[in-house]
Formats: structure tokens, sequence, C-alpha cells
């Protein structure tokens, strides 16, 4: 029993290690220092800067992306959450699904709706203690963004935006 006891704690405090979270990352640390303290990333992206980024998604319908941008010489430039109520609002108008998934990473979901030419990519965040889902808006004629919507999880509770 004891064993069983202890394996159970040494797995999860080894989930826990890998788990991004706001101090996992330090500017300098290198590709396979970053690796080895939180895995693959969910996704890895080549920036229009030139510099790549990784991806780590705390899971399928998740509050958090931490994004890692490693600069020309492979080491860590900028290490972040980005799914932020001031990111989205960042998002211009006219935006490529390119650049925002450069700025925000893969959405929880995607949908396209032919009758209004528009795709929608919903991404779930956390704003304080508020539940969140953003809608970012594209246009299908073009490929451009259109609109950005923030709002309250209905999941979670009411459907009004905390101002």
């Amino acid at each position: 029993m004891k064993l069983v006891a202890t394996l159970i704690l040494v797995l999860t405090l080894s989930a826990c290690a890998a788990f991004p979270g706001s101090q996992s990352v330090r500017d300098g640390e290198t590709q396979s220092a970053v690796r080895a303290k939180l895995g693959a990333p969910a996704v890895e992206r080549k920036l229009a800067s030139g510099d790549m980024a990784w991806y780590y998604v705390t899971g399928p319908s998740s509050f958090f992306t931490y994004r890692v941008v490693f600069g020309s010489g492979g080491s860590v430039t900028d290490y972040s959450q980005v799914l932020t109520r001031k990111n989205f609002m960042a998002l211009p108008q006219g935006a490529t699904p390119s650049a925002v998934l450069d700025a925000l990473g893969p959405p929880m979901e995607r949908m396209t709706f032919q009758r209004t030419n528009t795709e929608v990519w919903t991404y779930r965040w956390l704003e304080g203690t508020f539940e969140m889902l953003a809608n970012v808006v594209f246009d299908t004629r073009n490929g451009e963004l259109s609109d950005v919507f923030l709002l309250r999880d209905p999941v979670f509770g009411d459907a009004v935006s905390p101002v």
C-alpha cells in the first residue's frame, strides 16, 4: 500500500513539474532546457520576425496558453501567458489567421459559418476569477480578422462580461 501511495505522489509531482506556470521559464534559457522542464510544446511556429515560438496549451479547453519565444541565438527572449484581454484587444482589424496564431497560439475550437462568410476561433481564458470566451472572427472572403468578441463563458455562469 505504501508503494502505491509513493508511486501516486511521485507521478503527481512529476506532472506538476511539467505544467507551465508564470515562473517556469526564464530569459536566456535554451530550447533544450525548456523542453526538459516543460516537455514538447503543443505547437511550434516560426514568427514573422524570424524568431521561433513554442506554445504550451494547458489542456484541450484550457484557460492558459504559454508562449516561449526563442531569439536568433536559440535562447528565450520572451515567456508569457498570451490569453489575456490586452492581447485579444491588440489584434488589429484585418490581421491574418497566421498573425493571430503567432499572437495567441491555437484556439480551443474553430467553426465556419457559410451563410455569413465567417470563421470563428474560440479561446477560453480567465479574467481574474471570471471564466471567459474570446471569439475571433475572420471574414472568409478575404481571410482577414473582422471582429473580436469577449464574453463570459456560459458554461460557468451568466453571460455578462465583467467591465
